[in-house]
């Protein structure tokens, strides 16, 4: 644990002003999105305050991306970071995701506060657990982004080192992404999948899943591991920790090959 301050203290000395930037401007833009004398709409309720929220998301997601990849980038410079560092490659840039996890869950659960407030003159008690747990989704679901968003700049960044050639290198990582969709695709269709993901609901009906528009209107990498009938269900958290890790493994370990080259 002592290792492991260490590290996130060492993320927070270097990245702390990026952070909070990116925190102050997305409660600020949420503040404009949900306040009703900016936009001259007084929303119903939480659910429909939240439903109309898609910007400070987009942002929350963008933000946890390019901390962990601006920290990566200008650390890459620097070999012996990662050479003699008495922490594994898988610790180093373990703390560097979760600081970038850490940043978007204290972002969102700000932002969160502030639809809350908006919505809560005209919104019954009733909605603040559902409304809660959205956002504890909203949280996981960016750091498996992020994760993803780590897997694929490896990727990049190897196959780079090899050729020689950036933009060859990204023409590669760009059909390796289509390739890897339709595997995705493919494996989001398959029954037992989908069986595991519904599995255990632990909290109730879908009755706020309209709170989730951004992910399930864009595409299925980013909504594919959310359950269908509820909001959070034991088997989509169980895919959610399994794909996570795969993903991380196989990126620590190709980022290791990467500065070792």
């Amino acid at each position: 644990m002592k290792r492991w301050r260490g590290l996130l203290k060492k993320e927070w000395a270097l990245s702390k002003w990026f952070a909070i930037s990116f925190v102050v401007i997305n409660l600020v833009i949420t503040v404009l999105e949900v306040s009703p004398v900016v936009t001259g709409v007084l929303q119903a309720n939480m659910t429909e305050i939240l439903t109309s929220s898609n910007t400070w998301f987009n942002l929350n997601i963008s933000m946890g991306v390019a901390l962990l990849l601006v920290s990566l980038t200008n650390e890459m410079k620097r070999e012996d970071i990662w050479l003699h560092s008495a922490a594994s490659f898988r610790q180093l840039v373990g703390a560097k995701v979760l600081f970038a996890g850490l940043a978007v869950t204290c972002s969102l659960l700000l932002c969160g506060l502030v639809i809350g407030i908006s919505g809560a003159g005209h919104s019954s008690g009733a909605e603040v657990l559902p409304f809660m747990v959205t956002i504890a989704m909203l949280v996981l679901n960016t750091v498996y982004i992020i994760i993803v968003a780590f897997f694929i700049w490896t990727i990049y960044q190897v196959l780079r080192s090899r050729m020689g050639l950036g933009w060859l290198a990204m023409g590669v990582t760009m059909v390796l992404w289509v390739v890897g969709m339709f595997v995705w695709a493919i494996i989001w269709l398959i029954p037992s999948f989908q069986s595991v993901k519904e599995m255990g609901p632990i909290f109730g009906s879908n009755t706020i899943t309209a709170g989730l528009p951004y992910l399930r209107e864009t595409n299925v990498m980013m909504a594919g591991l959310l359950p269908e009938s509820t909001l959070m269900t034991a088997g989509s958290l169980l895919l959610y920790l399994i794909f996570s890790l795969a993903l991380f493994i196989g990126g620590a370990t190709l980022f290791e090959k990467k500065v070792r080259l």
